[in-house]
């Protein structure tokens, strides 16, 4: 049998809910614009690669954006120009010292085919540091990402991470999640692994609590099952 593989993203997406994970990977488009988001966050790490080599904001943006329209095919407009140049010049100034950055990482679920792969924006020290470029600021950091955080400790051996959003207007939140036990991740991961064996994946315990901001919930059967499911009063 051959190595599949799967970014730890997408592992993320199957365990906080399947039927997003199996909606994406049919081929569904969630409710929001896929391109320019994919452009914005493509522009975004691109930018922040310049940025750690020495580049100034407005090098680094120009520079990132010229390679990204010709990645995505998405014309980024001035205005999102400027939004790209806000965020470079928000980043925490200690990130730019990083001691690494995209870092790439594979590990093979035990006694499975089934190979994690995914990327560390930055690592600095003990800690991994993933960016997100956002539209809408978080107060909270979302369940997908922490257990994606969860996965890549567990990968990489790291004992923190810290996931910093930055907003259109240069607005700055960072989130710290700390490393649970090998084993607890281990067993998850084993759970999901097991789960790409069967022809049948039970939804997510988390499911109903997500379903009202999903993005698959114009597609998903589960969200309209439970649409039709009157309230007790």
């Amino acid at each position: 049998m051959s190595k599949q593989y799967i970014s730890a993203s997408k592992i993320a997406q199957f365990l906080y809910c399947p039927f997003t994970f199996e909606l994406a990977a049919a081929g569904y488009e969630p409710i929001e614009p896929y391109l320019p988001a994919v452009a914005t966050g493509t522009a975004f790490h691109t930018a922040f690669r310049y940025m750690y080599f020495g580049n100034s904001p407005e090098g680094a943006a120009d520079a990132a954006i010229a390679v990204t329209e010709i990645i995505t095919g998405h014309t980024i407009d001035v205005k999102e120009r400027e939004a790209l140049v806000r965020r470079l010049r928000a980043l925490p100034k200690w990130l730019l010292e990083a001691d690494d950055v995209e870092v790439r990482l594979e590990k093979e679920i035990p006694g499975t085919e089934i190979v994690i792969t995914g990327y560390m924006d930055a690592v600095v020290g003990d800690r991994i540091v993933d960016l997100k470029a956002v539209s809408r600021m978080k107060h909270e950091l979302p369940p997908t990402y922490q257990i994606q955080a969860q996965i890549y400790m567990y990968m990489s051996d790291k004992s923190k991470a810290s996931f910093i959003m930055l907003g259109p207007k240069g607005e700055v939140a960072e989130f710290e999640v700390d490393k649970m036990p090998s084993d607890v991740v281990g067993d998850m991961l084993e759970y999901f692994a097991r789960s790409m064996e069967r022809d049948f994946r039970p939804p997510s315990g988390l499911t109903n609590f997500a379903c009202g901001k999903c993005s698959f919930q114009h597609v998903c059967p589960f969200y309209k099952l439970l649409k039709q499911t009157p309230k007790r009063r």
